[in-house]
C-alpha cells in the first residue's frame, strides 16, 4: 500500500512533500505566523470571499431517554431481526429530521434511491450512508448521516455549527467508529470557481495533499481506508507524472493545458480522492470537497476542520506553492537533506495555512494542533483489513472494537 507516511527521498526536488509517521512531529502544536516571513503576492482579487461550505457529518449515535418519549421511539432489542434494526433506523432519521426542522433549520430525509435531491441552498437533510458500521445497533447506536445546507462563511458561521452540536448533545450519545468520516464541501461566493483558480487549486492540491493528509490522524490515512485516497499516489496520471515525467513543473505545465472538465479528471478520476473535484466540473455545485477528516462527535473539531479547509482552500487559490521551496539546501545530499525539506516544506505549509486562516478570521476556531492523532481508547474499529490493522498499530494502541 502507499501512504502519506511513507518516506520518500526528495533531494531538493519540485515532487510533492514526504510524509513520516512520528507521533510526537504530527502532534506538534502549531505557531502563531511569522509577522516578519512575507507571503508572496495573491493571484487573484478577494471577489470570492466570502467562502462557503457544506458538511456532511457521519455518525453513529444513540438516542436519549428524552428523544426516544418525545417521538414515541423503543429502541429495538440487541438480538432483533435485520427488518426490525432498519425500520427503527428510518424512523430515527424522521424524529431527527423533525428535530432539526423544530428547532433550528428546515431539513428532509432523503432517501438515495428515490425521491429528488434536495435544496442544497435552503435545507438540511437526513439520510442513510451504507459505508458507516451496523455493528453498533445491538447497542443502541445507529449510524446516521446529516448534511448541512449551504452555510455562508462569514463571522455567523462558527454560532450555527455551536447551536447544531448543542441540539444534538441534549439529545444524543455519540459513539467514534473507524467507519465515519467529516466530508467538507467548500465554494466561492460567485458559487463556481474560474478556471484560473481551479487550475491553481489543482497545482496546490498536487504539490501539498501529502502534508494535508499529515494533518489528518493515523486512521485517516491511505494504508487504512480507500475512500479519501491521495491525489497524488498510487497509479493515478497526476501521480505517474509526478514521479516518473518530469516532476510538479510538468504537472503544472499540464495543469494549464486542460479544460475544466480535464483539471477534474486529471485531479480526481473518482469522488473517492482526499480532495474530491468532480463537483467543479461544468453544470456540478461548483464546489471542492474535502474527504480526509475524520468523524467528529463534538462542534470544537467540527470547527476546526471547516476552519482548515477554507484557510487551505484560500491557500490554495491565491499562493503557488513552489515560492516557499526557492531556498538552499544542506550540502549532504542524505537523511539530513531529506529531514531539512520536510521541515522547510512544514514549515512554509504551516505559516501560509495560518496566515490564511487569521485572513479569513477563523483562525480561533483552529485546534492547536494541526497534525490530529486519535483517540485510540475511544475508537471503534468494527471492519478492517488484517493488513491495514497491523499498519495502525504500528503508530498507536489501536484495538478491535467488542462488536467487531
Amino acid at each position: 500500500m502507499s501512504s502519506s507516511y511513507n518516506r520518500r527521498a526528495r533531494a531538493g526536488s519540485l515532487q510533492p512533500p514526504a510524509a513520516q509517521a512520528s507521533t510526537s512531529r504530527r502532534a506538534h502544536r502549531r505557531t502563531d505566523p511569522d509577522e516578519t516571513s512575507e507571503l508572496p503576492t495573491q493571484l487573484f482579487s478577494d471577489d470570492h470571499l466570502p467562502l462557503s461550505f457544506g458538511a456532511e457529518f457521519e455518525m453513529i449515535i444513540r438516542p436519549r431517554a428524552d428523544f426516544l418519549q418525545r417521538y414515541s421511539l423503543v429502541l429495538p432489542p440487541f438480538d432483533s431481526s435485520e427488518r426490525a434494526f432498519r425500520d427503527f433506523n428510518f424512523s430515527l432519521l424522521r424524529s431527527i429530521s423533525n428535530l432539526i426542522t423544530m428547532t433550528l433549520f428546515p431539513c428532509v430525509v432523503y432517501d438515495q434511491n428515490e425521491g429528488p435531491k434536495p435544496n442544497y441552498k435552503m435545507e438540511w437533510h437526513v439520510t442513510l450512508d451504507g459505508s458507516l458500521s451496523k455493528k453498533h445497533r445491538r447497542d443502541g447506536f445507529y449510524p446516521v448521516e446529516i448534511v448541512s445546507s449551504i452555510i455562508r462563511g462569514d463571522a455567523s458561521w462558527a454560532m450555527v455549527i455551536d447551536k447544531f452540536w448543542a441540539m444534538l448533545n441534549t439529545s444524543f450519545e455519540f459513539r467514534r467508529d473507524m467507519s465515519c468520516g467529516f466530508h467538507i464541501h467548500i465554494s466561492p461566493a460567485t458559487e463556481s470557481y474560474s478556471l484560473a483558480q481551479l487550475r491553481q487549486m489543482a497545482k496546490a492540491v498536487a504539490f501539498w495533499e501529502p502534508m494535508t493528509a499529515r494533518c489528518a490522524p493515523p486512521s485517516r490515512q491511505d494504508d487504512v481506508l480507500g475512500m479519501f485516497k491521495s491525489n497524488v499516489s498510487n497509479a493515478l496520471s497526476l501521480a505517474v507524472d509526478l514521479s516518473t515525467v518530469g516532476g510538479f513543473a510538468y504537472v503544472c505545465r499540464q495543469i494549464d493545458s486542460l479544460a475544466r472538465d480535464e483539471v477534474c479528471e486529471y485531479l480526481c478520476p473518482d469522488k473517492h480522492n482526499s480532495w474530491n473535484f468532480r463537483n467543479a466540473k461544468e453544470g456540478g455545485f461548483g464546489s471542492i470537497e474535502f474527504r480526509r477528516p475524520p468523524g467528529v462527535v463534538d462542534a470544537k473539531k467540527a470547527k476546526h476542520w471547516i476552519a482548515f479547509t477554507m484557510a487551505f482552500v484560500e491557500m490554495a487559490v491565491q499562493f503557488n506553492p513552489a515560492h516557499f521551496l526557492h531556498q538552499p539546501l544542506p550540502a549532504d545530499e542524505d537523511e539530513a537533506v531529506e529531514s531539512s525539506c520536510l521541515h522547510r516544506e512544514e514549515k512554509a505549509f504551516d505559516h501560509c495555512l495560518l496566515a490564511c486562516a487569521k485572513k479569513l478570521g477563523v483562525y480561533a476556531q483552529l485546534d492547536p494542533r494541526l497534525r490530529q492523532p486519535d483517540n485510540t481508547h475511544s475508537l471503534h474499529i468494527t471492519s478492517l483489513s488484517k493488513e491495514a490493522m497491523e499498519w495502525l498499530k504500528q503508530h498507536g494502541d489501536y484495538q478491535w472494537s467488542i462488536n467487531s
